[in-house]
């Protein structure tokens, strides 16, 4: 099993997340907001981020991207279909 961290900035869905994933995954932390998420996952350094592309303080593929130039991170972006341009530019990073 992973040690996930989950950030996502709606409430329904970042609950699903847990849920879903703490069926097979030991998920550590979730958050609502990019500076919460990036402060633990720095200090923690789990084994994957689940991070959803809009988060309630800002962008959360930018925080992700933050996050791998300090250190490379396994991470799932979640995004709507419409918003695929930014995740690919972040993929370039």
């Amino acid at each position: 099993s992973l040690n996930i961290v989950v950030a996502h900035g709606a409430d329904a869905v970042r609950d699903r997340l847990i849920d879903c994933l703490s069926t097979r995954h030991q998920v550590r932390a979730a958050f609502a907001t990019a500076a919460e998420m990036i402060d633990h996952v720095r200090a923690s350094k789990p084994e994957l981020l689940v991070c959803g592309s809009a988060l309630a303080d800002g962008d959360g593929i930018a925080a992700v991207v933050e996050l791998g130039r300090v250190e490379p991170l396994p991470a799932v972006i979640l995004t709507s279909r419409r918003s695929l341009e930014p995740v690919e530019r972040a993929m370039e990073d």
